[in-house]
């Protein structure tokens, strides 16, 4: 069932802090695209960022993973189309961030972290908006979110972006 967010801070679907986080994760999304600015796709935060998800504006996707109450950020100009259906997903496999559009197989976009992100028990996992308030409401539909505690391959995001189903890890 597709859902669409409007522009309000309270527009957001909260699966609260029962979702895990630990050293390595994947949260994927299959959405219409949107070329807004500070469209979040997903954020798992409260006082402390964990990582954020989102469009940064002009067809950019970036995300952002906090460690020691500093961000570190990977950014794609992806040259996506406002309004078209694609798979996008992020990945953190202990060492670094990746960015992953539909079926391809090579990450979009890396960056390597030297140090473990911050991360407490009452951080809440956010679809379509952030904590605290602020008006970051993804303006548009999404599909499907998923959540790994491990770091899909890319072989599993490819299929996952073909609309294959029981990528495990």
């Amino acid at each position: 069932m597709a859902y669409l967010f409007a522009a309000s801070s309270t527009d957001n679907i909260d699966a609260g802090t029962s979702v895990p986080h630990g050293s390595t994760f994947t949260v994927w999304a299959r959405l219409l695209f949107s070329t807004g600015t500070n469209q979040m796709i997903a954020s798992y935060r409260n006082t402390t960022i964990n990582f954020q998800w989102y469009m940064s504006g002009l067809g950019t996707v970036s995300a952002a993973l906090t460690a020691s109450g500093v961000p570190t950020f990977v950014n794609w100009l992806s040259g996506l189309t406002n309004g078209t259906e694609h798979t996008l997903a992020l990945t953190y496999n202990g060492a670094g961030m990746q960015l992953w559009a539909d079926t391809d197989a090579s990450p979009k976009a890396t960056v390597l972290l030297s140090t473990t992100p911050d991360q407490d028990a009452g951080q809440r996992f956010l679809i379509g908006n952030y904590f605290r308030g602020l008006d970051y409401s993804y303006d548009g539909t999404m599909f499907e979110v998923g959540w790994w505690n491990s770091a899909l391959s890319g072989a599993q995001l490819a299929q996952l972006g073909a609309g294959g189903v029981n990528a495990t890890a």
